[in-house]
């Protein structure tokens, strides 16, 4: 297991020298941010037949928006590829784009992207990655550091996110760290409260006002990890103390994304 982390480390590394060379991701403030960002990077898949470019925030529906996309987008599409072949084969990773391909990309195509709550979207993280093994060998000791006589899980959790671990996975990184190059940038943002209505409204952006949208193809495809109803489970979860922990830690997402505190 120790050994597959350090492979995944170094495969991430290689991804990140890659990806500095491409035009989409220069940036001003890219070097400040560096150090706390950069894994959103590897979270941009771009259509270039479709000339759009789609900024994947980690734990907003993000396998069942891919799919969405490949099934209403593709010629051929055929059943349920994995993740993977969307990101890297039917769309393209943005470590395969040439300079001139990334610069045009930046230029002139639509940039979109959906987000979730912050209340809801920690909260799932936390319910499903501490559902593996691998998340709880690498961050059980971590987090146990800041655990009190009375504190849940989940609270010990937000502490530890509070301490340093913010930024130490992209499954709960603010959702602002994966908005390439700027939030101003972005064309359309979803939402995953409202995505049937908001994924419509991207599909005809894309292939036009005339472009057709039936309704049970939006809600019948569900892809990615176990539901964990997260949004129904706020009450139980959180206290006074959580709410204010992911208050302060995500107040750019509920600012730039018009979430309520």
């Amino acid at each position: 297991m120790v050994r597959k982390l350090q492979g995944n480390r170094r495969r991430r590394a290689i991804k990140l020298a890659t990806n500095m060379l491409n035009p989409v991701l220069f940036t001003s403030h890219l070097p400040r941010r560096l150090t706390t960002s950069w894994r959103g990077i590897n979270q941009i898949a771009v259509n270039k037949e479709s000339e759009y470019v789609y900024l994947r925030v980690p734990k907003a529906a993000n396998s069942t928006i891919l799919h969405l996309l490949y099934q209403h987008g593709s010629k051929d599409a055929f059943g349920n590829p994995p993740k993977r072949y969307i990101t890297e084969q039917w769309m393209s990773d943005m470590t395969t784009l040439s300079f001139r391909d990334g610069l045009r990309a930046r230029r002139e195509f639509t940039f979109f992207t959906f987000v979730r709550s912050p209340y809801s979207r920690v909260l799932s993280a936390f319910r499903n990655k501490f559902s593996s093994h691998v998340y709880l060998y690498k961050y059980s000791k971590k987090i146990d550091k800041y655990r009190g006589a009375d504190d849940s899980d989940f609270k010990s959790f937000l502490i530890y996110l509070k301490n340093g671990g913010l930024y130490k996975d992209q499954h709960w990184m603010p959702q602002v760290s994966f908005m390439w190059p700027t939030v101003g940038r972005v064309d359309f943002v979803g939402k995953v409260e409202s995505l049937d209505r908001d994924m419509r409204t991207l599909l005809r952006k894309l292939y036009g006002d005339d472009y057709a949208v039936d309704h049970e193809s939006i809600s019948s495809i569900r892809k990615g990890p176990p539901v964990t109803d997260s949004s129904n489970a706020i009450d139980e979860f959180y206290d006074k103390e959580c709410r204010l922990i992911v208050q302060e830690l995500y107040r750019a997402d509920f600012e730039q994304f018009g979430y309520s505190v």
